[in-house]
């Protein structure tokens, strides 16, 4: 708490960031982004620039463009807490989430962007995620997103009082509205936009996402004939990805399978068990090192916008055991490189857990496959298929 104080009080009194400076004569664009986005921002970032060589691309976060409104920062927690005070206080979303989601934010950004960006200075602009219009009359602007807020209606366990209010839709609307071309990374988001949110299907176009951390061009044999009876969880949000219903799943066959490990990595839950490990927070290369070890990927999500560590676990060589909730579906091939279960079904869980276990080579001829599967989803061909729709709108002759 009190690093967050500091870094928070250094972010006041620091002065603006100074202005990039440009090579003279070489064409622009604007990458807009919010935070890591488990580790997406910057590998998309680093395609850009290998993939659009003729443009410089300027790398613009929402804290920066919050710099050049401290005082309307501090007005807009009272705003927020103004505007989502059942949220705050019963603890639905945390003030800092709240922050963005005030009109008075989402207005002020949108004007910061104007004030950074133009027809006369950019090509184009693209955007991740879908918190905030970034679009500037005049420049063409691009959208790329794992999640829009009404999709959360398709997940089962969503509980619809959670919706965040009207006004905050119509302001998410304008976000597709105003944008040339909306990517997104499932066709659960596709389907949403296109039936819920009514979208033009000229301008939605389902561009699956890439893996974000290393994965060496060959997995050794050796790796798989060292793998362990370790159930992974990768995952910040324990809850929320169903871990609750992992733990009661797995303490249903931890007798038969004494020797299995439940692994928990990216979160911190209270549990005291000789069979499961806590690693929570960890960087990136032990994520790597957790993904070698184990003998497949158990991912109960309730509510998902897209799985990152799906496609990672897959491209480890690992079956996956997931829900029918964001990307899963469009990954997952039952019995052939995984399994879905329902959402909440420990029992379900249980079983597919217990006859991985129970089946090590099976496991092993299911990893080939979820490679195999998991191989064409990279962020090179993400980013190619954007490069593609781009120019055909900002440069039609030459495409």
């Amino acid at each position: 708490m009190k690093d967050k104080l500091l870094r928070r009080l250094r972010w006041l009194l620091s002065p603006p960031p100074a202005p990039p400076s440009f090579s003279a004569g070489k064409k622009r664009c604007a990458f807009v982004t919010k935070g890591g986005f488990s580790y997406a921002n910057s590998r998309i970032l680093e395609e850009l620039i290998r993939q659009f060589p003729e443009y410089e691309v300027e790398s613009i976060d929402v804290s920066d463009l919050l710099q050049q409104t401290k005082l309307l920062c501090f007005i807009n927690i009272f705003v927020a807490l103004w505007e989502y005070p059942r949220e705050i206080f019963t603890r639905i979303r945390p003030l800092r989430e709240c922050f963005y989601l005030t009109d008075l934010i989402f207005d002020a950004l949108k004007r910061a962007m104007a004030a950074r960006v133009g027809p006369g200075t950019h090509e184009f602009t693209l955007q991740t995620q879908s918190l905030h219009d970034f679009s500037v009359p005049g420049v063409p602007h691009f959208v790329y997103t794992d999640h829009v807020h009404l999709a959360n209606l398709r997940s089962p366990a969503f509980d619809p009082n959670h919706l965040l209010p009207a006004k905050w839709i119509e302001m998410e609307r304008s976000i597709y509205e105003n944008a040339s071309r909306v990517f997104v990374m499932t066709h659960l988001v596709e389907r949403t936009l296109l039936e819920v949110y009514k979208c033009d299907a000229s301008k939605v176009i389902c561009v699956p996402a890439g893996y974000n951390t290393a994965i060496p061009t060959e997995i050794p044999p050796e790796v798989d004939a060292n793998r362990q009876p370790r159930i992974l969880f990768v995952g910040v949000n324990w809850k929320r990805k169903g871990g609750p219903q992992l733990l009661d799943a797995f303490l249903q066959i931890v007798e038969r399978f004494p020797q299995a490990k439940l692994v928990i990595v990216g979160c911190n839950p209270a549990i005291r068990h000789p069979n499961v490990e806590v690693c929570g927070k960890v960087r990136i290369a032990r994520v790597e090192e957790e993904y070698r070890k184990a003998q497949f990927l158990a991912f109960p999500t309730r509510i998902e916008p897209m799985g990152f560590v799906v496609i990672e676990a897959l491209m480890h060589k690992l079956p996956v055991i997931g829900t029918p909730i964001g990307i899963l579906p469009d990954i997952i091939h039952e019995g052939e490189n995984g399994y879905l279960v329902a959402h909440d079904d420990t029992a379900g869980l249980a079983k597919a857990m217990a006859y991985l276990l129970a089946n090590p080579q099976k496991c092993r001829q299911m990893g080939e496959e979820a490679r195999r599967v998991a191989s064409g989803y990279t962020w090179e061909a993400s980013v190619a298929t954007i490069r593609k729709e781009v120019l055909e709108i900002i440069e039609p002759a030459l495409v």
